[in-house]
């Protein structure tokens, strides 16, 4: 479930409750620079990893590439896929010393069943992200603001998805 722009995880406790008691596994990641993560990034030791292009914030949602979004999706499906055989390939090396490299409930997940759902800016990620992945299974688009999809190049719509849209745009 990835929330809305400037929305934090704990807003959808809701949908993860609901689907958590109807059997599913679900991750509601806190974007960086939203809700509990920080904006700027980290090395493993703790230190601020800013680079040469030095430290600009959270990554912000650019509708003509959807590639920021793209990537926070993918790291998400990534992490939820790992295992101890197959650790998470952005966590390995990456994370601070002691964090798990790998999803923990990863015996109990389903790999051929993976759906995502998204509120808002989330919406457009998962929209996109959903059609461009061939692990995703089924997408929910809730309030997808502009409507639209982007697709990787050679990517083809497969799988099913639901769309909530609104009234005020």
């Amino acid at each position: 479930m990835i929330p809305g722009l400037q929305a934090y995880n704990e807003v959808y406790d809701w949908v993860g409750e609901g689907l958590a008691e109807a059997g599913y596994m679900v991750l509601i990641p806190d974007p960086q620079g939203q809700g509990s993560s920080e904006n700027l990034p980290h090395d493993p030791d703790g230190s601020i990893a800013c680079g040469a292009s030095g430290c600009s914030g959270p990554p912000v949602y650019d509708p003509a590439s959807d590639q920021t979004q793209l990537v926070a999706v993918t790291s998400g499906l990534d992490f939820l896929l790992s295992t101890p055989a197959h650790p998470d390939p952005d966590a390995v090396g990456a994370n601070a010393a002691g964090t798990l490299s790998y999803n923990p409930e990863w015996a109990l997940l389903d790999p051929h069943e993976i759906g995502l759902a998204g509120h808002s800016n989330g919406a457009i990620a998962v929209t996109s992200a959903g059609q461009n992945d061939p692990r995703v299974k089924a997408v929910v688009s809730m309030d997808n603001l502009d409507g639209s999809i982007t697709l990787a190049q050679g990517a083809k719509i497969h799988a099913p998805a639901l769309y909530f849209g609104v009234d005020y745009a």
